[in-house]
């Protein structure tokens, strides 16, 4: 009998489910059709950051995709409060910021809301199969501590060293493309993004 660790990509993902949280309704259909034709279970939606809390309270998904710019919640303050929120069963499950634009500061800011990975927008659908393989293959911890709730963004090598130290520090192509542009709330055009995908919070 294999483990959990040995489970094939297609096997991984028959067992996981996810929560698309985008308000463009065409993005996030498209975004649940690859999804599905993955293979995973299921795929949940929701157009706002509220009404995706009470789906992660539903569902319980296994991982949750949210789009950085959301009515009433966005991406981030989504995340802070999943993280937060004691009354969930999975607050700790893996969130992947979807952003047009990444920089370091955005970069800090999703790190310091719990968020476990990044990917650009229009998403690539390799770089988008190997950010949830590698989630699903390789979950980390959730951590609290200094303010901080959060998956452990200790690289695995300074996890090791300060474990073996007794130390408990706290310290995070095909492209799936949006059917309907809009401008980003805060006044102006979007910022072209670069060619290069967002980096993982891993390497």
């Amino acid at each position: 009998m294999t483990g959990p660790k040995s489970k094939a990509p297609a096997e991984r993902f028959h067992a996981s489910t996810v929560l698309v949280l985008e308000e463009n309704r065409g993005t996030r259909q498209a975004l649940r059709d690859v999804l599905l034709g993955m293979g995973f279970a299921a795929v949940y939606q929701a157009a706002d950051g509220r009404t995706g809390l009470m789906e992660v309270a539903a569902h319980e998904p296994s991982l949750i995709l949210v789009d950085y710019r959301l009515p009433k919640l966005d991406g981030l303050s989504f995340t802070e409060q999943l993280r937060r929120d004691g009354s969930l069963g999975n607050n700790g499950v893996p969130v992947i910021l979807m952003a047009h634009s990444v920089d370091a500061e955005l970069v800090v800011a999703a790190r310091d809301a719990g968020v476990t990975e990044i990917v650009m927008k229009p998403i690539s659908i390799q770089v988008l199969v190997r950010r949830l393989l590698h989630i699903l293959s390789k979950a980390r911890p959730l951590v609290r501590g200094g303010g901080y709730i959060g998956p452990d963004r200790r690289r695995k090598g300074e996890r090791r060293a300060k474990e073996r130290r007794g130390e408990t520090e706290v310290t995070p192509t095909n492209t799936i493309s949006e059917r309907r542009q809009r401008p980003t709330r805060r006044g102006g055009q979007r910022r072209t993004p670069s060619r290069k995908d967002a980096p993982s919070f891993d390497e």
